[in-house]
Parts: structure tokens; C-alpha cells; sequence
């Protein structure tokens, strides 16, 4: 039994006092803690809010990491103390545990949202709500959430500018992780840097997302993170970031040679020469992610120096790149610790799923999104027993079938999740047979046509297929 965490230091109400109103189950603390650690539901976290003082104390601060969906708005008001403005008719916030708080996610939304006011749950462990358009926080709102939130550790924002990010003169010390800012609107950082550099001793990841920055914005913002160990840079929803000119590249590994993950997604001057630079320079060897994203003009011949370059990567990332099979053979000879790789809009074919089941890499996890000219998942286990694969997702591979399975092996002891999502050419048979080629423990997840359904499949003890037509997504 876990011992009770450092917020239960303090006395708290008696065992007695809990059975003041009525009877109930006497359960020491540590239980409580225990039995309220597996709850992941807010309504059954509310209702242990609601019985007494300590059942209170010790589902309190799960309930304020792990809020669920909006429709348990009600519940969440009534056992954690948030509250709204009915004169003003604003979404005000009111913290009753702000020190629950783990991670915070803050949208500003558009007037085309339904939304007036607060809204909850859209991620597990996190606390969340929206703001309405031309409803910002107050400098003085975001000083006490800030100030109050003592174990904040991941702040999000999403959808600001320098009009609407009213951040006060002089922020708090803050302890932040992780900061995440998504599809930022102004030309200008200077909104951004203040907040930044108060986090910058324990800043490790950084997202950043903004159509507007130039490069020397971006630079002015990493000057204040000397201890960055991931950077995701690029723009939301498709959009293009006007960075990954050589000169920039090279300037990265100085600012933050502390780096192992790295994400560039539509930097319209990335090239060739700029992703040489980057992949021969110091950081290339420590790093463990690389993804690049809706960038087409670089070469193959260029993305091919991964597998010389970066020969630690544990995940590799390519969408909408110039990726060919070849490339990606060459990337899984040369990266032979890679455990995850996600292929996506890519034009590889069927020699690509050969080259992944006979590579001698420790790939446990394949992830292909729209690859359309790969017609035959069979071709993981036909030139090979699919490697040590154990989770498989193809989504949206229109042309994919199972079409060359008669001629895989008998089993294939280690793939443990197969997800099919909208493949039509993959039916439900094919998946039967391929169930029934498997060791006990595989778990088949097929979204249908549409993604209303979605079914499992395992397979028994016996060896026998069971279907769950049942589940919903």
C-alpha cells in the first residue's frame, strides 16, 4: 500500500467525525488514497467529494487532475468550488484546490463557437477551460491562477495574441515543464518571452506553433530556454511557418544543445542544405524523436543521411515528405534502436512493409496514415514474422487488403494490437484469418466505414476468435 502523499502530512479529519452523519465504512487513509487512485470517472470522484471532509480531501485532488467530460460540468462545480459569474454572465474561475493542478489548458475561441462560458475535460490529467472571444483573462485573473497553481507543471495555450494575452508586469516564479503555445497570431514575442524566461531554469519542452513569427522572433524566444530538451516548432492546422532557412538551423544546436527531441512541421525554408546542416550538426547523435511534417521540397537523397546521422532515434516521424521505400529501408538499417515509426501521406509501397519485416531493428510500434499505394498488410508477415511489431495502426490506407496471408506463417507470437481504421478493402474475414494465425493476447480494433463503429476482436485461450460488435468510438 502506497504511503499517503506530502499534501496528507497534515492531521485530517478523524475517523470518528466521518461517521457523525450516519454509518459508514471505516477505511484508514492510505485506503481511501488507494481506492480514489483508480477512479478515472468525475462523476464517481465528485460523489467521493460530496461524502465527508476526508473522503473530500483525498478525492479532491484526483478529481482536479483527471476532469472528464463536459456533461459532468454540474458534478465538477459542486465538489471542487468552481463557479460562474451569473451577473456578468462571464466564466470566471474560481480555484477552491489550485494546488491540485498539475496542467493547465487555456482556449481562446472564435464567435463562431456555441460556447459562453466554461468547458471542461477534453484530455485526462488535465484541467481545462475556454475563454469566449473578447472575454480574455485579466492581467490580475492570470497572476492568481499562475501564483496559486504551485505544482503547475504543463500550460497550454491555444488560439492567442498579443491583444488578448494579458499577462501581468511581473509573473510569479513558476516551476513549468512543459509550455505549449498553439497557433500564436502576432508578428511580435515580446507577450511570449516574459513568461518564458520566468520558467526558463525548469523549462524542458517547448511547443510552439505560429504562422506570424519570423525566425529571429523564434531565436528571441529561445535565447531564454538554455535548458530545452524537445522542441516542436511549426504551424497549426496545416499552415506554414516562414523558418528553416540554413542560418537558422545552425543556430539551434548553440542555443539549445541540450535537445533530443526535435519536430519541424511546415517550415517553408527548410531545404536540403538546411537539413544537412542540421543532421551534421551536435545534436544530431543525442537525438531520440525526429519528425518532419508537410515539408516536400526536401530530397530523398537528403532524408536518407537520418540513418548516418541520427543512429539513436527511438521515433521517427514522416508526413508529407519526399520519403521513398528505399529511404526507408536505408533510415531502419542505420537507426537500429527505432521502437516507433509513423509513416504518413507517404507514396511507399508494399516494399516498404518488406523492408520493415525483415529490418533487425527493435520497431515495436508502426503507425501508416494514408500510405494509398501500399495495397497488402500481408506483407509484414510473408518476408518475415513482422519483426518485433507489437502495435500496428493503419488508418485511412484505402488500397490496403490482407490479400497475400495464405502465404505468412503459421504465427506470429509477438504483434499484441492491430488497429484498422476506414480500410475498406480489409474485411472482416480477412481479419478472422489472420486472428486465427495468431498466439492468444492479440487485440484487434476495426473503426468501420464512417468511424461510428468499432469493433474488437480477441483472440481466447483456446485459440478460438471472439468478436465485441458492441463497442462504440
Amino acid at each position: 500500500m502506497p504511503a499517503p502523499t506530502a499534501l496528507f502530512h497534515r492531521r485530517l479529519p478523524s475517523e470518528e467525525s466521518s461517521h457523525s452523519s450516519g454509518a459508514r465504512l471505516s477505511f484508514p487513509t492510505e485506503t481511501l488514497l488507494e481506492i480514489v487512485s483508480h477512479l478515472r470517472n468525475s462523476d464517481a470522484l465528485a460523489t467521493c467529494c460530496r461524502v465527508d471532509k476526508r473522503w473530500g480531501a483525498c478525492a479532491a485532488p484526483v478529481l482536479y487532475r483527471r476532469v472528464g467530460t463536459s456533461g459532468a460540468l454540474g458534478s465538477v462545480v459542486k465538489a471542487a468550488g468552481v463557479s460562474e459569474d451569473g451577473e456578468s454572465g462571464r466564466g470566471v474561475v474560481t480555484f477552491k484546490y489550485p494546488a491540485f493542478v498539475h496542467e493547465l489548458s487555456v482556449h481562446r475561441r472564435g464567435k463562431s463557437t456555441a460556447s459562453t462560458g466554461l468547458s471542461w475535460g477534453v484530455a485526462p490529467d488535465t484541467y481545462n477551460f475556454e475563454i469566449p472571444d473578447g472575454e480574455s483573462m485579466t492581467a490580475r485573473q492570470w497572476e492568481q491562477v499562475l501564483r496559486e497553481c504551485t505544482k503547475l507543471k504543463s500550460l497550454a495555450l491555444h488560439d492567442f495574441d498579443s491583444s488578448s494575452l494579458h499577462l501581468p508586469a511581473q509573473l510569479p516564479s513558476l516551476v513549468l515543464k512543459v509550455l505549449q503555445i498553439h497557433n500564436y497570431t502576432s508578428p511580435s514575442p515580446d507577450t511570449l518571452i516574459p513568461l518564458i524566461s520566468t520558467a526558463s531554469r525548469t523549462l524542458r519542452t517547448l511547443h510552439l506553433s505560429s504562422p506570424t513569427l519570423s525566425e529571429q522572433s523564434i531565436l528571441s524566444i529561445l535565447y531564454h530556454t538554455p535548458n530545452l530538451t524537445a522542441l516542436h516548432l511549426g504551424a497549426s492546422n496545416y499552415a506554414t511557418l516562414a523558418a528553416g532557412s540554413e542560418e537558422f538551423i545552425k543556430t539551434i544546436p548553440l542555443i539549445c544543445p541540450r535537445i533530443t527531441e526535435l519536430s519541424l512541421s511546415g517550415c517553408t525554408l527548410l531545404s536540403d542544405a538546411s537539413l544537412t546542416t542540421l543532421l551534421s550538426s551536435a545534436i544530431a547523435p543525442s537525438l531520440t524523436y525526429f519528425a518532419l511534417q508537410y515539408m516536400p521540397y526536401v530530397s530523398p537523397t537528403t532524408l536518407k543521411l537520418i540513418s548516418t546521422s541520427a543512429t539513436n532515434l527511438t521515433h521517427l516521424r514522416l508526413c508529407d515528405v519526399a520519403a521513398t521505400d528505399r529511404t526507408i529501408a536505408d533510415i531502419l538499417h542505420g537507426c537500429t534502436r527505432l521502437t516507433s515509426l509513423e509513416l504518413h501521406y507517404l507514396n511507399v509501397t508494399n516494399e516498404v512493409l518488406k523492408a520493415i519485416a525483415s529490418a533487425t531493428t527493435s520497431l515495436r510500434r508502426l503507425d501508416l496514415f494514408e500510405c494509398n499505394l501500399v495495397t497488402d498488410l500481408a506483407g509484414l508477415f510473408v518476408h518475415g514474422n513482422g519483426g518485433a511489431l507489437a502495435h500496428v495502426s493503419v488508418r485511412w490506407c484505402r488500397n490496403m487488403g490482407l490479400s497475400r496471408l495464405s502465404e505468412s506463417p503459421s504465427t506470429h507470437p509477438v504483434l499484441r494490437t492491430l488497429r484498422i481504421d476506414r480500410c475498406d478493402c480489409i474485411h472482416r474475414s480477412d481479419i478472422t484469418s489472420l486472428m486465427e494465425r495468431m498466439e492468444v493476447g492479440l487485440e484487434v480494433i476495426v473503426v468501420e466505414k464512417g468511424g461510428r463503429e468499432e469493433v474488437w476482436g480477441k483472440c481466447g485461450k483456446d485459440g478460438s476468435v471472439k468478436w465485441d460488435d458492441e463497442r462504440k468510438v
